[in-house]
């Protein structure tokens, strides 16, 4: 057991400061400018909530990481699905519809899904699928009138051609959203 080192103090001292060898008894202890003055129990139990602390953190953030590495991913799937389609474009830049011509700044604009892409009511599986677009134009209108209604759709010079894309997008799409398909649609089916 070792004394007290504060001016020749005779109490015992329980633990020491293991790197300069120094302690303290507990009358002593506030000469000590270095010292933790909490307890063991709040020692511990700070420790413990870093830790709880750190592993909720460490848990969210591994969450999160592979939730935004797979947001990453289909984005990356979009985008070169809309590059495969300008490069279409390039090759004939005129709306498959109304034949007017589409400049070049308004290729990804021109670019329809045949089947949205979008997650809520949309076909998210088939989103990149090679034969999910038509080439309609955004400056003309055909795009648009296109998206606006599966009724509006079902009317355009482009409705026979999408049908026929459709039969072979089908077999694709997942179980969960073939329920979404529209009657104008599954009667060609």
């Amino acid at each position: 057991m070792r004394l007290c080192e504060h001016n020749n103090c005779q109490s015992p001292v329980f633990g020491t400061d293991k790197k300069t060898r120094i302690g303290y008894c507990k009358s002593h202890q506030q000469y000590r400018t270095d010292l933790d003055k909490r307890s063991i129990a709040q020692k511990s139990l700070s420790k413990l909530k870093e830790k709880v602390i750190s592993n909720k953190v460490r848990s969210y953030v591994k969450k999160n990481q592979i939730f935004y590495d797979q947001e990453t991913e289909k984005r990356k799937e979009i985008e070169d699905w809309f590059a495969m389609v300008s490069k279409q474009i390039e090759k004939n830049p005129y709306c498959w519809n109304c034949g007017k011509y589409i400049p070049r700044t308004y290729y990804r604009a021109a670019s329809a899904h045949i089947l949205p892409k979008r997650k809520v009511y949309g076909f998210p599986s088939v989103a990149t699928h090679p034969t999910n677009y038509l080439i309609l134009g955004a400056g003309c209108g055909c795009h648009s009138k296109y998206d606006n209604s599966w009724d509006d759709a079902s009317k355009m010079k482009i409705w026979p051609l999408a049908i026929e894309r459709l039969k072979a997008i089908y077999p694709f799409i997942e179980k969960g959203e073939l329920v979404r398909i529209p009657d104008i649609i599954s009667s060609f089916l």
